[in-house]
């Protein structure tokens, strides 16, 4: 699964997509209009993919949405408002279900409420963060990685500190970490 939620892209073209084999589905069409970056995370058994986004409506700072029902005809909610101007990068922990979101405005990890939106900050990530690329858990929820304007960091979930794990050499615009079995 995939969104397009960029103002960048056609309106018809934006929404919720499946790939499957080479082939790019649109599921669910929105008229999304987001002048900024947001990001998007499946749930571990697949029924929910959770979308950021600033909507551009009345209240400032990103709006956390849902598509339920992926396997039929997808439904499409909004959660509720963030409050965080710049949450760059969601994911959510395989293990435990929470969601976490890195907030690009004051470079902090998150958790944030799934039903309500609500964030609770865990801490600061320490680094000053450009332009988030994608944020993912491994899939024993062991380790969670930043990818940041070509650079990985390791994110400590229960304090938010960010340490650094590698380079990319490449600006990244996704991420998706899974180890081998």
């Amino acid at each position: 699964f995939f969104v397009s939620t960029d103002a960048l892209n056609q309106a018809g073209e934006r929404g919720l997509w499946r790939w499957n084999n080479g082939v790019s589905t649109q599921l669910f069409s929105h008229g999304f209009n987001d002048g900024g970056d947001g990001d998007a995370t499946l749930t571990p058994d697949a029924s929910r993919f959770f979308v950021t986004v600033d909507d551009q409506d009345a209240t400032p700072g990103d709006s956390l949405y849902v598509f339920d029902n992926l396997t039929g005809t997808p439904t499409f909610t909004e959660v509720g408002e963030t409050g965080l101007g710049t949450l760059f990068g969601i994911a959510i922990d395989p293990v435990t279900g929470v969601l976490y979101g890195v907030n690009g405005g004051d470079d902090s990890l998150y958790t944030i409420n799934t039903t309500t939106a609500v964030p609770t900050l865990v801490g600061p990530v320490g680094q000053t963060l450009g332009a988030i690329g994608g944020m993912d858990f491994s899939a024993d929820g062991q380790t969670l990685l930043l990818s940041d304007a070509g650079e990985l960091f390791r994110i400590d979930k229960l304090t938010g500190a960010g340490t650094p794990a590698g380079d990319t050499t490449r600006n990244d615009s996704a991420l998706s970490y899974r180890v081998p079995e």
